[in-house]
């Protein structure tokens, strides 16, 4: 398959659209236009035979769930490891006891009059298409002071601002995009006893947060309540006892019923609906963990990790201050290294099986953003269907095609 990140389309489709080093479409548009554009190409796949895409599972018996990723069924066969035998959809007059026939059920697939021991149900299906996203570029900001060459120590981040804690034992607050401090205290604390939220900068202590609002938690006679940091009640638990998080410290909290804290390196889940606790992450470099929506992130040797998988490895930074927000207008953003804004996304690869998808979905992109300027879009739309047209020139033709689209089940 021939490769390319998202970003590379994005450049190829300003360039056709004689928009380049242009900020004219915004990165949140260009979001919605590759994503409209690969549904687009990601159903004529479906319906010009290309297989692609194409997965199987396999199954023994009359019914089987199907898989999460379903999105459209292509063939349904029985097989004796040899020879495949292809199984039409049952029709509304078809009686159950000829056949064999198959048909959906809600989420299953059912066989009706199964023919032979040891033989198993081979489905083909197209899964559901991959998202795909691009990576806004990288943002140098205005740093914090440096005292004999070393910067102030990151606190914690909030939206557009940073927590910091300077030398002179002071705590400052830095707006990002204007690059203006203004100093909190002036006394001595521990660095971590300070977060910052969207309102205000709040004593840390027992407080963690959730999309940048703080929360807290309180036990008290075999009772574990969530509350809002201002004392509304959110949730409680019977528990047998006190979790005893460490150091009375909850780092995180998903919105749901779970409860982030780092233990002995690891990140462990607290479940608030059934008192159990389950381990995420082991060997954690930082005691960071920022939940935003669906989305947990932290640290470990290999780099900054969200829901498990690598985001941005540690060869991209040295030093990681947190998740200011999930912006989806920009892309942005995580702080790093004193400091650098980088994109929540990464740039997806495009794992094609040739230039022809690549170059429609580029013409495609060129033509949204003609639309969008204004402009007329004739010519670039007429390359965009010529691109379509090798496209399916390109698909191999089945020669049961006709029994298969028969057979079509879209979930």
């Amino acid at each position: 398959m021939t490769t390319y990140n998202a970003k590379d389309l994005i450049e190829q489709a300003q360039m056709l659209a004689d928009l380049q080093n242009s900020d004219f479409i915004s990165w949140k548009e260009n979001m919605m236009f590759l994503d409209n554009a690969w549904s687009d190409l990601y159903q004529q796949i479906i319906n010009h035979g290309d297989k692609s895409f194409l997965k199987t599972f396999s199954f023994e018996g009359e019914r089987c769930e199907l898989p999460r990723d379903f999105y459209q069924l292509f063939y349904v066969c029985y097989s004796d490891g040899l020879n495949e035998r292809p199984i039409n959809r049952k029709a509304k007059t078809s009686l159950t006891n000829n056949g064999p026939y198959y048909d959906m059920e809600g989420d299953d697939i059912v066989v009706f009059n199964k023919i032979g021991c040891g033989r198993k149900i081979v489905v083909y299906y197209f899964p559901i298409r991959d998202s795909i996203t691009y990576a806004s570029d990288d943002q140098k900001l205005d740093g914090i002071p440096e005292t004999d060459d070393t910067p102030g120590t990151v606190v914690d981040v909030c939206d557009r601002k940073v927590l910091w804690y300077a030398e002179d034992e002071v705590y400052y607050v830095r707006d990002i995009l204007t690059g203006k401090d203004e100093p909190l205290v002036d006394e001595e604390e521990e660095a971590a006893g300070f977060m910052i939220t969207e309102e205000d900068v709040i004593s840390g202590g027992v407080a963690f947060k959730f999309n940048n609002r703080c929360y807290r938690t309180r036990y008290e006679n075999g009772v574990l309540e969530l509350r809002k940091y201002n004392g509304k009640l959110i949730h409680s638990v019977n528990v047998s006892s006190d979790p005893h998080f460490p150091s009375g410290r909850i780092n995180a909290f998903d919105g749901k019923f779970g409860l982030y804290y780092v233990e002995n390196e690891n990140l462990i889940r607290f479940d608030l609906e059934t008192g159990e606790k389950e381990t995420i992450a082991e060997g954690l470099v930082s005691n960071k963990v920022y939940c935003f929506k669906d989305d947990v992130y932290w640290e470990t040797e290999d780099g900054v990790i969200v829901n498990g998988e690598l985001l941005i490895p540690t060869t991209e930074y040295s030093e990681w201050h947190g998740v200011m927000k999930e912006d989806e207008k920009t892309g942005y953003g995580i702080l790093f290294d004193n400091f650098v804004l980088k994109s929540i996304y990464e740039n997806t690869q495009l794992l094609f099986p040739n230039n022809v998808y690549y170059n429609y979905l580029a013409y495609k992109l060129a033509v949204y953003y003609k639309i969008k300027q204004g402009a007329d879009p004739s010519g670039v739309s007429s390359a965009a269907v010529s691109a379509l047209n090798t496209f399916y020139n390109t698909i191999l033709k089945d020669t049961n095609e006709y029994v298969r689209i028969a057979n079509v089940y879209a979930r």
